[in-house]
């Protein structure tokens, strides 16, 4: 198996062909805010002085992914680059997007960017930062500050504002006072200029990282909060944080869906699926959401047959499930909930697997032996069958079939239902 390539030895081969073609080029953005940090970067866009129909004419693997904007993917050893035309854009009139863009110099492209920790440059070949709007400045006082007139910047593009909740909860920075006014005053006309996805696409990246509470809070101090969650916005502070302290015990690589689904814990499961769809998360993390609402109202339930339990742990969602509800429980109710279903799942392995297989210890063709045809009854003598061979710990068809006749589920020769085969 061949290595993976060097990122930033490839990027620095790109900028050195626009180089050596004329074109002043650099790294841009969050590569270079996660260096200063000595942070991992997981892609490097590249910002230059090239027009994207140069960039095409030096690179042979490119796809425009948005040259009426300066953007070009340029595709080097299997590694796709954005490539960015140095730009100044034309006027905003969505709330989103430039209705126009006229390609620029270096300072004016950084000062038409969101952040300042998020505008620096960086040249490889030199090893040097440029730095036209003081992000290094910022970021030695753990700050995150709109470029220019924060108003300007959040008019121009309203997602900008939950983005920098994003940032400052991934690094625990603070947020600019200025910046914090403009978001204030703008979160109202967060919709409709941001589509819902969009949105919900920056929750998954918020809760990625340690400090998903944090970030949550302060969408609810910026006003955001309640413009997403409409269903939310009488939560005080106070009961806001209550939802939200559980979060840091959540398992890792928690699927967001499951953090919202806390925040709604007390709304009719209808409501929660109606707000996963407005913000048009996945199929699947709807069902996740309906499945993790089922295992906890099992958790309630004062009885709950054995072979229930066993059929929610052949699921492979349930113990992710189990360990959401654990985490929001006191310590010592959390440890015993884990032991309960940790024994529980010992103890019923070869149940549980039968579940997850659809192979019942008694099956239809046992019944079917018996003179017992498909349909209804068969399914009742079924699930009653499994339900012995689980609560008696059983694993012989032939006991269990024995129990099995004896139970009041099962027919008479005289009486039927049309369910016994004909002799």
């Amino acid at each position: 198996m061949g290595c993976m390539p060097d990122i930033r030895t490839i990027a620095t081969s790109i900028v050195r062909k626009l180089n050596d073609a004329g074109y002043v080029s650099y790294f841009a953005g969050g590569w270079v805010r996660d260096k200063l940090l000595n942070l991992p970067s997981p892609d490097i866009d590249i910002a230059t002085e090239a027009p994207p129909e140069v960039v095409i004419e030096l690179f042979p693997r490119t796809v425009k992914v948005g040259a009426a904007f300066g953007v070009v993917m340029v595709i080097e050893e299997g590694v796709p680059f954005e490539i960015a035309t140095f730009r100044r854009d034309g006027l905003y009139v969505s709330g989103r997007r430039p209705e126009s863009v006229e390609y620029s110099t270096a300072e004016e492209d950084a000062e038409r960017r969101d952040f300042t920790i998020n505008g620096m440059f960086y040249d490889p070949i030199e090893d040097k930062v440029i730095d036209f709007v003081d992000g290094k400045k910022d970021l030695e006082r753990r700050l995150v500050r709109a470029i220019g007139d924060a108003n300007a910047r959040f008019e121009e593009d309203r997602l900008r504002m939950v983005r920098a909740v994003r940032i400052v909860a991934r690094f625990d920075f603070d947020l600019d006072d200025a910046t914090r006014t403009a978001i204030v005053r703008h979160a109202p006309t967060l919709f409709p200029p941001v589509a819902q996805e969009r949105v919900w696409q920056e929750l998954n990246k918020m809760s990625v990282f340690p400090g998903f509470d944090r970030a949550i809070l302060l969408l609810q101090e910026l006003k955001l909060f309640q413009e997403i969650f409409p269903e939310l916005k009488e939560l005080s502070r106070e009961q806001l944080q209550q939802r939200t302290a559980a979060f840091a015990r959540f398992p890792k690589d928690c699927p967001t869906v499951l953090y919202l689904s806390q925040l709604y814990f007390d709304h009719d499961l209808s409501v929660f699926i109606d707000v996963c769809q407005r913000l048009h998360t996945a199929n699947r993390d709807i069902k996740l959401a309906m499945w993790q609402r089922k295992v906890s109202e099992m958790l309630q339930r004062d009885l709950v047959e054995p072979l229930e339990w066993v059929r929610l742990y052949a699921d492979e969602r349930t113990q992710l499930c189990l360990d959401v509800c654990a985490a929001t429980l006191a310590q010592e109710q959390a440890d015993a909930l884990r032991a309960t279903h940790k024994n529980n799942q010992e103890v019923w392995e070869a149940a549980i697997e039968r579940a997850r297989t659809r192979r019942p210890l008694v099956s239809s063709e046992h019944l079917k032996d018996l003179g017992i045809v498909p349909g209804k009854l068969m399914g009742q003598l079924l699930d009653e069958g499994e339900s012995i061979a689980v609560t008696q710990a059983m694993t012989d068809p032939e006991a269990v079939l024995k129990l099995l006749k004896d139970s009041p589920l099962w027919p008479t020769d005289s009486a039927g239902g049309g369910q016994l085969a004909d002799d």
